[in-house]
C-alpha cells in the first residue's frame, strides 16, 4: 500500500500534528491597541464584527481585517493589534493573564463593543514544523469572500501543471524555481522525502516496506535518494532520531 496519500492537505497534518487552542475573544470599543510577544508557531483568528489593524514590529506595512476576515500569523515577531495604526497599547500578558471567562473587553464601561475578534494558536509537531514556517509569510489575510476551505491540485505531473497554467514545460519549470528556490521535480522528491522521514521516526515498518509504499522499485534506490536529499542512509536517520533529545510528537510550545 502506497504511503502517499495524493492528497497534499492529508500529508501536511499527517506531518504537522497539529493541535488547535484557541486562547480567548476581545470585544473592544473606542481606541484600543495590544501588543503581543512573538509565537514560534502559528496564530489564527477572525473579526466577527467590527475592523481592526495588525503590525508587525519592523515592517511599515498595515494589514486591516474587516468583519468576516480571517487572519494567519506564522512564527510572527512581536505585533500589535488595534482600531488604528497611532492607537495607545497594553502589553498581551498583562490583559491575557487576568481572563477568566475567555473574554478580554476594552473600552469605556457602559459603551458597547464596536469590535469582536475570536482568535486562537496552532502547536505543531516540533519535528516538522519547519515544513510549514518556512513556506507561511509572516502575516497573512483572508478577505470573508475567499475564507472558505483551500484547495490544493495534487498528483500533476509537470507538464500537466504547466498545461494548467497555460505554459510551456519549460517555462512553467523556470517560474517554479523562481518562485519556491527549487526545480518542481526537486521540490516534489524533497516532499516525499519529508514524509519517509516521519514514517521512519513514527512507525516500525521496514526499510524495504518504506521503500515500497513510497513508490520505489528497491530498497537500495529508496536509500540512495533518501540519502542524497538527507545526507545519511535510511536506518541511520531512524536509530539518530529515536535517540534525539525531542522525541518525536513533542510540541515545540505547549
Amino acid at each position: 500500500m502506497s504511503w502517499l496519500r495524493g492528497d497534499p492537505i492529508d500529508d501536511v497534518i499527517q506531518l504537522l500534528r497539529p493541535r488547535t487552542v484557541v486562547s480567548a475573544e476581545l470585544r473592544a470599543a473606542g481606541r484600543w491597541g495590544i501588543r503581543f510577544q512573538g509565537y514560534p508557531h502559528v496564530k489564527f483568528g477572525t473579526v466577527v464584527a467590527g475592523h481592526c489593524v495588525i503590525l508587525l514590529e519592523g515592517q511599515r506595512r498595515v494589514v486591516r481585517c474587516e468583519a468576516g476576515d480571517v487572519y494567519l500569523l506564522g512564527n510572527p515577531p512581536p505585533y500589535v493589534m488595534a482600531s488604528d495604526a497611532t492607537a495607545p497599547r497594553l502589553e498581551a500578558h498583562a490583559l491575557f493573564s487576568r481572563v477568566t471567562d475567555g473574554v478580554v473587553t476594552l473600552g469605556a464601561a457602559g459603551t458597547a463593543p464596536a469590535t469582536h475578534i475570536v482568535g486562537g494558536h496552532f502547536v505543531f509537531d516540533a519535528s516538522n514544523a519547519h515544513l510549514l514556517m518556512r513556506a507561511l509569510p509572516p502575516i497573512l489575510r483572508v478577505p470573508a469572500a475567499s475564507a472558505g476551505p483551500l484547495r490544493e491540485l495534487a498528483g500533476l505531473l509537470v507538464r500537466e501543471l504547466a498545461s494548467a497554467a497555460g505554459m510551456s514545460r519549460s517555462a512553467f519549470a523556470a517560474r517554479f524555481k523562481q518562485l519556491v528556490g527549487r526545480p518542481p521535480l526537486d521540490y516534489a522528491i524533497g516532499w516525499r522525502m519529508d514524509l519517509a522521514r516521519d514514517a521512519l521516526r513514527t512507525t516500525e515498518r521496514t526499510v524495504g516496506e518504506l521503500a515500497f509504499a513510497f513508490g520505489y522499485e528497491s530498497e537500495s534506490a529508496f536509500s540512495t535518494a533518501f540519502r542524497r536529499v538527507v545526507g545519511m542512509s535510511p536506518r541511520a536517520y531512524r536509530q539518530r532520531a529515536r535517540t534525539s533529545a525531542v522525541p518525536p510528537g513533542k510540541a515545540l510550545a505547549e
